[in-house]
């Protein structure tokens, strides 16, 4: 504990950026002081459906909530020149997102009061705002270490202005455009980070059990894991169905589904075996696991990306013409997009550059697992019924789960019976293993809603800020970097939570989406063996395509 404490080692941060990240720890020491205190947080109302609300508070909590925010709108771009100075050769997506960066903190104050009809205190936010944008593109951003500090106070100013903007009349209506967007974007990117920290918690899970997946395991210890969890598996259809609130239990009750569900399930789970018994002996290469199950945590969330763009349409609409303007028709057009993006990517992974990846079968699998799913929901939002043979015939992923379990027993049955021609020991015990954490992957995360949940997300963000960080960097600046990235990272999960609590995610629901979505690629991807792709020796010194993949 001591040594990761170390590994801060806050004198060795250069000043200008350490005062950053005492700003940070500050706020969020804030952050969690509003989390814990009990009744700060009661006062919070939301109005309305999803993510598209009005939301009420004290004038302390708004006023908190913009202070910190400023504080995370300087550290950002402290953060992303610092990190282009460091980085002598940025990539694209390096330069995007610093351009994705300074544009959005100069833009969201002044937009926000514009839409409030705020004129004066929008044109007064707007000079160190216009300010910020052409100095940050002059080559002294790229100067000395207080240079880029002041550049971060700079960009922090137009914020505080909306701190004090809040003891108007306009600044506290619940209608206030910069609440429905604060509010909102928070909002949806805390239930694209609950469905993408589905894959994440597996994956840490899955990891703590490497031991488990050891090719020299003898038969009978593999026997033994399969059958603990055949028994854990027996209890979760049965006694323990509902340990969890719904929809919960409805998945762990499959039995009553129709044939077609079945047979998609058994599709899904024989591919999946099909491809990773030989990828033990040929392991696939690594290219685009990672985008492939960002994208489809996308996908499950695209009506929370179109409530964020119909937000910020609306803040353009209420500029130009002073009205309300907030539509929910688009949303039944939600399940038909989906579908067809599901089928993209079945398309995309079936292009050349993904032969021989993981990727490929990754998004294959997901993708006819899917494909059913997201057409159902089109169908349902259509009004179009289908014959009684065919209701419920999505799979879930505990029918997958079921026919991979099966697939263990009967393969640790053959090693045991075979040993000069048994398969992996450690593949068997994926098999049986990863889908039950698969499964249960979002109820690992803490119950973050609940008042015990408060603590642990607030235990679990501090301990990661010295838990995680690598070993002190030699130079100084490139320690900066590293701390102050992960002082804004435990900055930005405590405001993103504390805005997210008045939202409607507050129950079991979101959980169980991010696991219909992502439990399949989570299997596909923890069952797989891969390689790191390396690229072979080329005459000029150009970078390929694979490798910036």
């Amino acid at each position: 504990m001591r040594r990761r404490l170390g590994r801060l080692r806050p004198l060795h941060v250069p000043s200008p950026v350490r005062a950053w990240v005492v700003a940070c720890w500050a706020m969020s020491i804030g952050l969690v002081a509003v989390l814990l205190i009990p009744g700060i947080t009661d006062a919070i109302s939301v109005q309305g459906a999803g993510v598209i609300a009005t939301f009420t508070a004290s004038l302390k909590f708004r006023f908190a909530m913009l202070i910190a925010a400023s504080v995370l709108v300087g550290a950002s771009v402290v953060w992303v020149l610092l990190r282009a100075r460091v980085e002598h050769e940025p990539r694209a997506h390096d330069r995007v997102l610093r351009e994705a960066v300074i544009i959005t903190v100069a833009l969201v104050p002044v937009l926000s009061l514009m839409a409030d009809a705020a004129w004066i205190r929008a044109g007064v936010a707007a000079v160190p705002a216009l300010v910020f944008v052409i100095l940050a593109h002059l080559p002294l951003a790229g100067g000395g270490l207080a240079t880029v500090s002041g550049l971060g106070l700079l960009a922090a100013v137009p914020w505080f202005s909306l701190a004090a903007y809040q003891s108007t009349s306009a600044g506290s209506s619940p209608s206030s455009w910069l609440w429905i967007g604060l509010f909102g974007a928070a909002a949806a990117f805390a239930a694209f980070g609950s469905y993408y920290g589905v894959a994440r918690a597996a994956e840490s899970r899955s990891t703590r059990l490497t031991f488990l997946y050891r090719a020299d395991l003898h038969p009978a210890l593999v026997f033994g894991i399969v059958a603990a969890c055949v028994v854990v598996v027996l209890l979760r259809l049965t006694v323990a169905r509902d340990l969890f609130p719904q929809p919960d239990p409805t998945l762990w009750a499959p039995f009553d589904r129709s044939l077609v569900s079945w047979t998609i399930a058994l599709l899904v789970a024989a591919l999946l075996v099909a491809v990773a018994v030989p990828a033990v002996s040929q392991p696939l290469t690594q290219f685009g696991e990672r985008r492939v199950v960002g994208l489809l945590a996308a996908l499950g969330n695209l009506e929370l990306i179109g409530s964020v763009l119909v937000i910020a349409l609306g803040i353009v609409v209420a500029i130009l013409t002073a009205t309300v303007f907030l539509p929910t028709g688009w949303l039944v057009l939600v399940p038909l997009a989906k579908f067809i993006g599901v089928l993209v990517l079945l398309a995309v992974v079936l292009l050349p550059p993904f032969r021989g990846t993981a990727a490929r079968w990754i998004g294959i699998t997901s993708g006819v697992f899917l494909a059913a799913t997201t057409l159902n929901s089109t169908l349902d939002a259509a009004g179009v019924r289908v014959p009684s043979v065919l209701e419920g015939f999505p799979a879930t992923p505990v029918q997958v789960l079921l026919f991979l379990l099966l697939a263990a027993v009967l393969l640790s049955v053959w090693n045991a019976i075979q040993p000069a021609r048994r398969i992996n020991p450690g593949l068997v015990s994926r098999l049986a293993v990863v889908p039950l954490i698969a499964v249960h992957a979002g109820w690992l995360l803490p119950a973050v809603w609940s008042e015990l949940g408060r603590v642990v997300i607030v235990v679990g963000v501090l301990l990661a800020l010295f838990w995680l960080m690598p070993p002190v960097a030699a130079d100084r600046t490139r320690h900066g970097l590293n701390v102050l990235g992960a002082s804004l990272a435990q900055l930005v999960a405590l405001l993103v939570f504390v805005l997210a609590i008045p939202s409607l995610f507050a129950d079991g629901a979101l959980t169980v989406l991010g696991l219909l979505w992502l439990s399949v690629p989570i299997i596909a991807a923890l069952t797989i063996d891969t390689v790191k792709f390396t690229q072979p020796a080329q005459p000029d010194a150009s970078r390929s395509p694979m490798e910036d993949a």
